[in-house]
């Protein structure tokens, strides 16, 4: 993490005024500090990886849904390739 993000360079920035507790605050700069980071990037690094993750979860519910909405279609096709129990 100690690479220059190309994304810095190219990406339009706009500075922002956080409030938090001083405690997070400080939890924050610990981690930056042993990261080898500024507490900036250490910020936007989080706030992307949250995101990422909204992302994601917000896409694994999208596909439950999906399958939950089509279950009776691909248990027919299911049934297809299943063996036929022999009696």
């Amino acid at each position: 993490m100690t690479t220059k993000s190309w994304k810095r360079d190219v990406e339009p920035s706009q500075k922002v005024i956080l409030q938090a507790p001083t405690t997070l605050i400080a939890r924050a700069d610990h981690a930056a500090q042993e990261l080898q980071i500024t507490r900036s990037k250490f910020v936007r690094v989080a706030i992307e990886e949250k995101l990422k993750r909204l992302e994601d979860e917000q896409l694994a519910q999208d596909i439950r849904e999906g399958f939950a909405a089509n279950a009776e279609y691909y248990n027919k096709i299911t049934e297809q390739f299943l063996p036929r129990p022999t009696h």
